[in-house]
C-alpha cells in the first residue's frame, strides 16, 4: 500500500513531467512556424461572377507554392493559372467541366506604394445554363492591395484614359501686333482623369501630336510628348517636354482633376487639322489604354480692327498697294512653309469692300457704311493676286480687280469725303480633305481714304 506522502510525492513528479512535455512541445510548434509558414494563403481573394468564383490566391513569400488565379464553380476548379512578376493579360476559359465562360484578366504584382498589385477584370462573359443567358463583364477592379497584401483602393487601374474636356483654337493675335501674326493661334487641349498620384508619386502621359499640313501633298507630321505629373507633399506639379525635333512649344496647367494643354507656334494657313492621341504610362506594369481624339481644324477671329495705315507700314498710294502688301503680309506663313509651293491652289478669299462715311450726329460722330461689292469663293494665288502692276491683262490679279471696283463706284457715287474709310470683311479658306474651310475671319480692315490718294 501507498502511504499518502508518497501518493504525493509521485503526483508531483508526474506533473513536472507532464509541464516539461508541454513546454517541449510549444517550443518545437513556435521554432516550426517559424522556419515553415502555415499551408494556407497569405491573401485569398474571390469575386462573384454570376455564381461564377474568381479567386486570387497569393501565398506566403517562403512557402514554395506560387501564386496563382482560380476559376471555381461550386466545389468544381475550372481552370487555374499560376501567377510571376512578368504575367500580365491572361485569358481563362472553361474546360468543359464548368458553365460556357470566357474571362480576360490582367494582374499587377505590388511593387512599391506608388504601384500597389491587383487583379482587374478586362472583359468577359458567363452564360448560364439554366437560361442561356450570357452576361457580360469589363473594365473591372476584383481586387487591389499593398506590398503587405492589405486592401487598398488603387489611385491607378488599367482602365484608367485621359478623357477629353474641350479643345479649342485661339487667336495669338493682339491689337496693334504686327500684320504677318494674325494668323498665328494656340492649340488648347483639356482633358480630365481621376488618376492622380499619391503623395511621393508620378505619373506620366504619352502624347502624340499629329498636324496635317494645308498642302496635301505634304505627309503628316507626328510630334510625340510626355507630361510628368509628381506629388510632393500633397502639391502636384506637373511639366510636357518634347521628344521630337521641331515639336510646337507645349506647357500644361492643372486645375483639379483638369489638366489644360497649350500648345504654340502654329498658323492656320499652314495647319489643316490637328490630332491628338494620349495613354497613361505609368505605373510600368500596367497596359496603356491609348484615346484618340477627334481631330479639329483651326479657325481664328480677329475682333480688332485692323488699320493698313502709314502707321502701320502702309506707305501712302494707290488702294491696289495696301492690299496687295495686305494679301502679301497674311499669306507669307504659307509661302514661306512650302518650298516649292504646290500646283494646287491652297486659299480661298471671301471679300466684302464697303465705304464708311462719317457724319456728325447730337456731337458724334458716327459713319454710314455703304457696300460696294462681294466677292466670294475667290481662289487666292500667292504672288500673283498680290501684284501691285495693274496693267498686266488680261488679268492682273486680286488686288486690282478690287481697285478697279472702288474706282467704278466712285466714278458713279462721286469722290468719297478725305475722312471717309474703306473697310474689307475678310475671310480666308484652306483645304482640308479636299474642301475649304475658314481658317481667318477678320470682319474690321480699315483703309483711310486719305492714304489711297
Amino acid at each position: 500500500m501507498i502511504s499518502l506522502h508518497r501518493f504525493a510525492q509521485m503526483t508531483a513528479v508526474f506533473i513536472a513531467a507532464m509541464s516539461m512535455i508541454s513546454c517541449g512541445t510549444d517550443s518545437a510548434e513556435s521554432l516550426e512556424s517559424t522556419s515553415l509558414p502555415a499551408q494556407r494563403p497569405f491573401y485569398d481573394f474571390q469575386y462573384n461572377l454570376d455564381q461564377l468564383t474568381v479567386g486570387i490566391r497569393l501565398f506566403h513569400p517562403d512557402y514554395p507554392y506560387s501564386p496563382r488565379i482560380d476559376i471555381y464553380e461550386g466545389a468544381t476548379l475550372c481552370d487555374s493559372h499560376p501567377l510571376t512578376s512578368q504575367t500580365r493579360n491572361l485569358t481563362l476559359q472553361n474546360s468543359s467541366k464548368c458553365r460556357d465562360f470566357t474571362i480576360n484578366l490582367q494582374y499587377v504584382r505590388a511593387a512599391n506604394a506608388c504601384q500597389p498589385g491587383g487583379l482587374y477584370l478586362l472583359s468577359g462573359s458567363v452564360t448560364n445554363p439554366a437560361d442561356g443567358l450570357t452576361t457580360s463583364y469589363t473594365a473591372m477592379t476584383l481586387a487591389a492591395w499593398d506590398q503587405n497584401y492589405n486592401r487598398v483602393v488603387p489611385w491607378f487601374t488599367p482602365f484608367d484614359t485621359p478623357n477629353l474636356v474641350s479643345q479649342m483654337s485661339k487667336s495669338d493675335y493682339v491689337h496693334a501686333d504686327p500684320l504677318s501674326t494674325v494668323g498665328q493661334w494656340t492649340y488648347q487641349l483639356d482633358y480630365a482623369s481621376s488618376a492622380i498620384p499619391p503623395d511621393g508619386c508620378s505619373l506620366q502621359t504619352n502624347l502624340d501630336v499629329s498636324i496635317s499640313p494645308a498642302d496635301e501633298t505634304l505627309g503628316t507630321r507626328v510630334h510625340n510628348y510626355t507630361i510628368s505629373e509628381t506629388n510632393v507633399g500633397g502639391q502636384i506639379t506637373a511639366s510636357v517636354t518634347p521628344n521630337t525635333t521641331g515639336a510646337p512649344a507645349a506647357s500644361v496647367v492643372l486645375d483639379g482633376t483638369t489638366r489644360h494643354l497649350s500648345f504654340v507656334g502654329l498658323d492656320v494657313l499652314r495647319e489643316a487639322n490637328i490630332q491628338t492621341s494620349m495613354a497613361f504610362d505609368s505605373p510600368a506594369q500596367v497596359s496603356p489604354v491609348t484615346a484618340m481624339f477627334a481631330p479639329m481644324r483651326p479657325y481664328v477671329k480677329i475682333e480688332s480692327e485692323l488699320f493698313l495705315n502709314s502707321l502701320n507700314g502702309f506707305p501712302i498710294g494707290p488702294l491696289a498697294s495696301h492690299l496687295a502688301k495686305f494679301f502679301t503680309t497674311i499669306t507669307m506663313p504659307l509661302m514661306g512653309f512650302y518650298e516649292p509651293l504646290s500646283s494646287e491652289p491652297q486659299v480661298k478669299v471671301k471679300i466684302g469692300v464697303s465705304l464708311a462715311t462719317p457724319v456728325s450726329l447730337q456731337g458724334h460722330v458716327e459713319y454710314v457704311v455703304t457696300p460696294i461689292a462681294l466677292i466670294s469663293d475667290y481662289t487666292f494665288r500667292p504672288g500673283f493676286d498680290d501684284r501691285t502692276d495693274c496693267t498686266v491683262l488680261p488679268d492682273p490679279g486680286l488686288s486690282c480687280r478690287l481697285e478697279s471696283i472702288v474706282t467704278n463706284y466712285n466714278a458713279t457715287h462721286g469722290v468719297p469725303d478725305s475722312a471717309a474709310l474703306y473697310t474689307l470683311d475678310v475671310t480666308l479658306f484652306s483645304r482640308t480633305d479636299g474642301e475649304y474651310y475658314p481658317v481667318i475671319d477678320m470682319p474690321k480692315v480699315v483703309i483711310p481714304v486719305s492714304e489711297t490718294n
